[in-house]
């Protein structure tokens, strides 16, 4: 079975697919985030694929300015065991959370962060969708070019689906298609541990591999109302 993580590590490699006879490979994957949503799953995401990103500098994370970017590409930075390292068929893909692939077009008239990397456009592929859009977990979950689930598209599904985002990694897309269409209730059901759900009313939520499944009184999954999960609390954090 394949996670979501496996899947997104999958999609970022196939950004650098080109034609080896008629094509110079990419010296990069450029990942536009202009809204940061992402952000979280990068360090989740770096033992799989290669994945830099462009920030402040943070050298333990593979993290820092543009200047130091392109030395990375170069060969020139020493880079820790425990993150994946680039090689003939998958380059650096440079993280770039804030910014969109139009703030990188003009090599001149970039902002002063991204001048030293707006080069790479031409040298370099994207990670976007289709319609030339920033993938967003929200997109990439929907799409049948990334994990191809049915997924409601409002805004509490949005903000449950950011909150609980690096729990979902963990799921087979397997396990999160058998759970059906995904929304908001759906994702807490997911991401909150069994221990937490059993506590409310001495009912318990079975995770996705034990459907089809009922609440107390014969009420299916599937018709529970969202707001009976609203006094379920977000999950406690570190």
């Amino acid at each position: 079975m394949t996670k979501l993580r496996a899947a997104i590590a999958a999609s970022l490699r196939a950004a650098a697919r080109h034609n080896s006879n008629g094509q110079i490979a990419p010296v990069g994957v450029l990942w536009p985030d202009p809204e940061r949503l992402w952000e979280q799953v990068i360090p989740s995401l770096q033992e799989a694929v290669p994945v830099c990103i462009l920030g402040e500098w943070e050298p333990e994370r593979l993290q820092g300015p543009a200047i130091w970017i392109r030395a990375l590409l170069a060969g020139g930075v020493s880079v820790p065991e425990e993150f994946a390292k680039p090689h003939s068929k998958i380059p650096w893909i440079i993280y770039l959370p804030d910014w969109s692939r139009s703030d990188v077009r003009g090599v001149e008239t970039a902002p002063v962060a991204l001048q030293p990397l707006a080069e790479l456009q031409y040298r370099a592929q994207w990670w976007q969708q289709q319609n030339g859009q920033p993938w967003t977990p929200l997109a990439f979950l929907g799409s049948p070019q990334g994990a191809d689930l049915s997924v409601a598209k409002d805004g509490a599904t949005l903000a449950a689906l950011q909150d609980g985002l690096v729990e979902m990694l963990d799921y087979s897309i397997e396990e999160l298609t058998s759970v059906g269409r995904i929304d908001a209730g759906r994702i807490q059901q997911l991401i909150l541990p069994d221990d937490v759900l059993a506590s409310y009313d001495g009912w318990m939520i079975p995770k996705p591999s034990r459907s089809p499944w009922r609440f107390p009184g014969g009420t299916r999954s599937a018709d529970w109302p969202l707001h009976n999960m609203a006094s379920i609390p977000a999950r406690t954090r570190c």
